[in-house]
Protein backbone atom coordinates (compact mmCIF):
# COMPACT_ATOMS: atom_id res chain seq x y z
CA UNK A 1 0.00 0.00 0.00
CA UNK A 2 1.52 3.24 -0.90
CA UNK A 3 1.93 6.29 1.12
CA UNK A 4 1.52 9.82 -0.49
CA UNK A 5 2.74 12.52 1.68
CA UNK A 6 0.74 15.78 1.62
CA UNK A 7 2.09 18.94 1.91
CA UNK A 8 0.58 21.33 4.87
CA UNK A 9 0.72 24.83 4.61
CA UNK A 10 0.22 27.40 6.84
CA UNK A 11 -0.60 31.00 7.23
CA UNK A 12 -0.35 33.07 9.81
CA UNK A 13 -2.84 35.92 10.76
CA UNK A 14 -3.38 38.56 13.27
CA UNK A 15 -6.89 39.85 14.20
CA UNK A 16 -8.08 43.17 14.85
CA UNK A 17 -8.13 42.14 18.88
CA UNK A 18 -4.40 41.18 18.25
CA UNK A 19 -4.82 37.44 18.36
CA UNK A 20 -2.23 35.08 16.42
CA UNK A 21 -4.33 32.52 14.49
CA UNK A 22 -3.22 29.77 11.92
CA UNK A 23 -4.64 28.76 8.76
CA UNK A 24 -3.69 25.22 7.39
CA UNK A 25 -4.38 23.67 4.19
CA UNK A 26 -3.50 20.32 2.99
CA UNK A 27 -1.94 19.65 -0.69
CA UNK A 28 -1.35 16.61 -2.59
CA UNK A 29 0.44 16.68 -5.53
CA UNK A 30 -1.60 15.19 -8.68
CA UNK A 31 -2.47 14.96 -12.24
CA UNK A 32 -5.62 14.30 -14.66
CA UNK A 33 -5.52 13.20 -18.01
CA UNK A 34 -6.12 15.58 -20.98
CA UNK A 35 -8.40 14.55 -23.60
CA UNK A 36 -5.32 14.19 -26.06
CA UNK A 37 -3.66 11.71 -23.48
CA UNK A 38 -0.97 14.25 -21.95
CA UNK A 39 -0.95 14.45 -18.45
CA UNK A 40 -1.91 17.94 -16.77
CA UNK A 41 -0.59 18.41 -13.10
CA UNK A 42 -1.77 20.85 -10.59
CA UNK A 43 -1.83 20.58 -6.68
CA UNK A 44 -4.93 19.52 -5.17
CA UNK A 45 -6.60 20.32 -1.59
CA UNK A 46 -7.27 17.16 0.60
CA UNK A 47 -10.76 18.25 1.88
CA UNK A 48 -12.13 15.90 4.20
CA UNK A 49 -14.86 18.96 4.65
CA UNK A 50 -16.03 19.41 1.53
CA UNK A 51 -18.81 16.68 0.51
CA UNK A 52 -18.14 16.76 -2.96
CA UNK A 53 -14.71 17.13 -5.51
CA UNK A 54 -14.63 20.28 -7.46
CA UNK A 55 -13.44 20.40 -10.67
CA UNK A 56 -12.31 24.35 -11.65
CA UNK A 57 -13.40 25.76 -14.94
CA UNK A 58 -10.06 26.35 -16.56
CA UNK A 59 -8.54 22.85 -15.00
CA UNK A 60 -11.82 20.98 -16.78
CA UNK A 61 -12.34 23.10 -19.74
CA UNK A 62 -8.98 24.39 -20.50
CA UNK A 63 -7.09 21.76 -20.05
CA UNK A 64 -9.73 19.36 -21.97
CA UNK A 65 -9.86 16.70 -19.49
CA UNK A 66 -11.02 13.22 -19.93
CA UNK A 67 -14.53 13.42 -17.94
CA UNK A 68 -18.54 12.02 -18.05
CA UNK A 69 -20.95 13.93 -17.48
CA UNK A 70 -23.08 12.24 -14.88
CA UNK A 71 -26.04 15.18 -14.26
CA UNK A 72 -26.91 18.76 -14.69
CA UNK A 73 -26.88 21.65 -12.36
CA UNK A 74 -29.56 20.09 -9.82
CA UNK A 75 -29.18 16.92 -7.26
CA UNK A 76 -32.47 15.43 -5.95
CA UNK A 77 -31.57 14.27 -2.19
CA UNK A 78 -33.23 10.46 -1.72
CA UNK A 79 -34.50 10.94 2.35
CA UNK A 80 -36.53 13.34 2.88
CA UNK A 81 -37.17 14.41 -0.63
CA UNK A 82 -35.68 17.29 -2.02
CA UNK A 83 -33.94 19.83 -4.66
CA UNK A 84 -30.17 21.25 -4.55
CA UNK A 85 -28.30 23.29 -6.56
CA UNK A 86 -25.03 22.43 -7.70
CA UNK A 87 -22.85 25.41 -7.18
CA UNK A 88 -19.53 26.23 -5.84
CA UNK A 89 -18.70 29.68 -5.34
CA UNK A 90 -21.80 30.97 -6.05
CA UNK A 91 -20.94 29.55 -10.06
CA UNK A 92 -23.29 26.54 -11.27
CA UNK A 93 -21.92 23.15 -11.73
CA UNK A 94 -22.12 20.17 -13.70
CA UNK A 95 -21.76 16.47 -11.48
CA UNK A 96 -19.30 14.49 -13.91
CA UNK A 97 -16.45 11.88 -13.12
CA UNK A 98 -13.01 11.78 -14.33
CA UNK A 99 -9.52 10.32 -12.69
CA UNK A 100 -6.96 11.35 -10.94
CA UNK A 101 -3.33 9.85 -9.82
CA UNK A 102 -1.57 10.79 -6.72
CA UNK A 103 2.19 11.84 -7.02
CA UNK A 104 4.93 11.74 -4.37
CA UNK A 105 7.45 13.71 -6.41
CA UNK A 106 10.58 12.93 -3.66
CA UNK A 107 10.43 9.11 -4.63
CA UNK A 108 8.45 9.43 -7.83
CA UNK A 109 6.39 6.69 -6.74
CA UNK A 110 2.71 7.18 -8.82
CA UNK A 111 -0.80 5.97 -7.64
CA UNK A 112 -4.18 5.99 -9.70
CA UNK A 113 -5.64 5.98 -11.74
CA UNK A 114 -8.43 7.24 -8.45
CA UNK A 115 -12.06 7.76 -9.58
CA UNK A 116 -13.17 11.53 -8.90
CA UNK A 117 -16.88 12.19 -8.98
CA UNK A 118 -17.55 15.93 -8.35
CA UNK A 119 -18.63 19.35 -9.60
CA UNK A 120 -17.62 20.62 -12.78
CA UNK A 121 -17.35 24.52 -12.26
CA UNK A 122 -18.92 26.02 -15.48
CA UNK A 123 -17.14 29.51 -15.36
CA UNK A 124 -13.81 30.61 -14.06
CA UNK A 125 -13.35 31.66 -10.37
CA UNK A 126 -10.59 34.55 -9.09
CA UNK A 127 -8.05 33.16 -6.70
CA UNK A 128 -6.60 30.00 -6.15
CA UNK A 129 -9.68 28.10 -6.31
CA UNK A 130 -9.37 28.36 -9.88
CA UNK A 131 -6.04 26.58 -10.79
CA UNK A 132 -6.63 23.99 -7.68
CA UNK A 133 -9.07 21.21 -7.39
CA UNK A 134 -10.66 20.23 -3.83
CA UNK A 135 -10.63 16.38 -3.37
CA UNK A 136 -13.52 16.57 -1.21
CA UNK A 137 -14.53 13.14 1.42
CA UNK A 138 -16.48 11.37 -1.87
CA UNK A 139 -12.84 10.83 -3.13
CA UNK A 140 -11.40 9.26 -0.18
CA UNK A 141 -14.47 7.13 0.60
CA UNK A 142 -14.94 6.25 -3.51
CA UNK A 143 -11.36 4.88 -3.48
CA UNK A 144 -11.00 3.68 0.09
CA UNK A 145 -8.01 5.48 0.55
CA UNK A 146 -6.73 6.47 4.35
CA UNK A 147 -6.07 9.95 5.49
CA UNK A 148 -3.78 10.68 7.99
CA UNK A 149 -3.21 14.05 9.61
CA UNK A 150 -0.43 13.87 12.71
CA UNK A 151 1.01 16.68 14.87
CA UNK A 152 4.78 16.63 15.24
CA UNK A 153 6.61 18.49 17.39
CA UNK A 154 5.14 22.02 16.23
CA UNK A 155 3.80 21.52 12.93
CA UNK A 156 1.19 19.24 11.32
CA UNK A 157 2.21 16.31 8.71
CA UNK A 158 -0.17 14.35 6.43
CA UNK A 159 -0.61 11.26 4.20
CA UNK A 160 -2.62 9.45 1.88
CA UNK A 161 -2.59 5.40 2.52
CA UNK A 162 -3.93 4.31 -0.93
CA UNK A 163 -4.86 0.50 -1.61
Amino acid sequence: MPTIPLQVSSVTYRSDQNAIVEARRIYARTHFIAQGGADDYCRSIVDSGAPFSVLPYSLWHQQKLRWTHLGGAVLTRVAPPSMEQLIWQGVPCELGETNVFLLDLASGVQSGPHRVVGKFVQQSVAGEFETTAPLGLNFLSDNAIRFAVERTGASLSSHLVVP
